[in-house]
């Protein structure tokens, strides 16, 4: 997390992504989110680490996964945090 949002990096792929919706909108809980282009989608995890996430920090991250997760299509999420970047590298798959 970088300033309440994701860093850069991630943002940067995240936008990459965009191509997964359509430029189109839609309501879906009184926000604006793009309109689903497949009937598939991706799942996502968010892996967070460092030694001293707060409880308010780690709040933040649950909200900005499920905004990004919801805005490309995809209600499906997991939110992981690691005291370390090794720890949390050692959860993927």
């Amino acid at each position: 997390m970088v300033f309440g949002g994701l860093s850069p990096d991630i943002k940067a792929i995240l936008d990459r992504s965009i191509g997964f919706v359509s430029p189109f909108f839609r309501d879906i809980a009184g926000e604006m989110h793009h309109v689903r282009r497949f009937d598939n989608t991706p799942d996502f995890r968010y892996i967070f680490y460092g030694a001293s996430i707060s409880r308010p920090e780690q709040e933040t991250a649950q909200k900005v996964a499920a905004a990004n997760s919801r805005n490309l299509g995809s209600g499906r999420f997991q939110v992981l945090f690691f005291p370390t970047a090794r720890q949390g590298a050692e959860a993927l798959p």
